[in-house]
């Protein structure tokens, strides 16, 4: 199962509600904040801030012990989403100047991190601040508890059994709909329409391709929330993704990779086809994505392991800031070629719907492999390379 979407899962356990929107006019307001480390180790901290139509890193330095925010958003609300050894908290963030203090205790087991807050910031996941949400957590219990179960007891089995993946679209359907309905009742609260784009979309990515659904969301959608919610960019921006979910470019094994012009970042082109090498081993990243930072290490191995110009290792980054993507290069040696997918057009042309995603292609462009973050990777492309 890919780590991204299991890493992702857990965080629709803690959900909190905000109750009213804000009136301000999309693109004309700065968010203006502080977040302050407080027995916080900013080298395995990750902070992402999402702007209604980006989410990018905020750079810092480890000898740091605070970060300024100050960046326009063009949504109601922008969101401030820290992850710090597997933990999570995310916040709601208008242009209101904003303190955030940070705490890690590990004697608190999953409450290791916590926070204190003043200004404009709200917690987006908190279920002990909203009755809403609560009722709704108590409808969907018995059904997140199993599809919780089910992910982690059979893990990256689920992408090789027919059965196992109708019984998880099953299961996520039946979240899903106790969660539209629950919507349904607070149309007007950007909560709302926040929890549709971050978590029914989300856990969408576990059911089966089925258009049929998409097609079902996107009506959903557009009939449930009010304009000014679909105007911004946070609406226009989910209506694009559930059109491309009707009719995706979907990759398999055997499946001839599109022609997609890839440019390398001093500027050289890489074919997809007759290269030098026998493989292409393609590797959808960004700097913000732990998960894709913590399997580094096993490309480094698989890299070093595959030499005799046998497969050649291509980074390909969907930062949307080019000094984020460039720090994390350095800093985590990833000495190999990269391209810089700024605006997600390979992505996009190429079907890559969450990383990260390893593809591994011959000289023909036939994909030989693919790989969501299942951690099985290093074994599985040496028994190709080597078979």
């Amino acid at each position: 199962m890919p780590r991204i979407i299991t890493k992702w899962f857990f965080r629709i356990f803690i959900i909190s509600v905000l109750t009213s929107s804000n009136s301000s006019i999309y693109g004309q307001n700065n968010v203006d904040m502080k977040i302050n480390f407080n027995n916080v180790e900013s080298k395995d901290l990750i902070v992402n801030f999402e702007d209604g139509k980006f989410t990018e890193g905020i750079n810092f330095n480890h000898s740091d012990s605070s970060i300024i925010i100050k960046r326009p958003y063009y949504t109601i609300y922008a969101r401030v989403l820290i992850n710090y050894k597997d933990q999570y908290l995310s916040f709601f963030v208008d242009s209101i100047p904003s303190t955030l203090n940070l705490y890690y205790d590990e004697s608190k087991g999953n409450r290791a991190l916590y926070s204190k807050h003043s200004g404009s910031l709200i917690p987006i996941y908190d279920t002990t601040t909203n009755e809403f949400l609560r009722e709704l957590r108590q409808r969907q219990d018995v059904d997140l508890k199993k599809l919780s179960y089910e992910i982690e007891k059979h893990g990256s089995e689920i992408s090789k059994s027919d059965s196992l993946k109708n019984e998880i679209s099953h299961l996520a359907k039946t979240v899903n709909q106790k969660s539209l309905l629950s919507l349904k009742e607070q149309p007007d609260n950007f909560f709302s329409f926040y929890y549709f784009i971050d978590q029914v979309i989300g856990i969408s990515s576990l059911i089966e391709y089925d258009s049929n659904y998409y097609v079902m969301l996107l009506s959903y959608f557009n009939e449930t929330f009010p304009e000014k919610y679909l105007s911004s960019s946070d609406g226009r921006r989910t209506i694009d993704i559930l059109q491309k979910k009707i009719s995706p470019t979907v990759l398999k094994i055997n499946d001839v990779i599109p022609l997609t012009k890839l440019i390398d970042i001093s500027g050289k082109e890489i074919p997809l086809r007759s290269f030098k090498e026998k493989y292409l081993l393609l590797d959808f990243w960004a700097s913000w994505c732990g998960p894709c930072l913590r399997q580094i290490p096993d490309i480094k191995r698989l890299e070093n392991e595959l030499s005799n110009n046998e497969v050649k290792l291509i980074g390909i980054s969907i930062d949307r800031d080019s000094t984020a993507f460039i720090n994390a290069k350095t800093k985590k040696e990833m000495n190999w070629t990269h391209v810089f997918d700024k605006r997600n057009l390979i992505v996009d042309n190429l079907g890559i719907e969450s990383i990260p995603t390893l593809l591994l292609i011959d000289r023909n462009g036939k994909i030989l492999y693919r790989d969501n973050g299942s951690g099985n990777f290093v074994r599985e492309i040496k028994a190709i390379v080597n078979d």
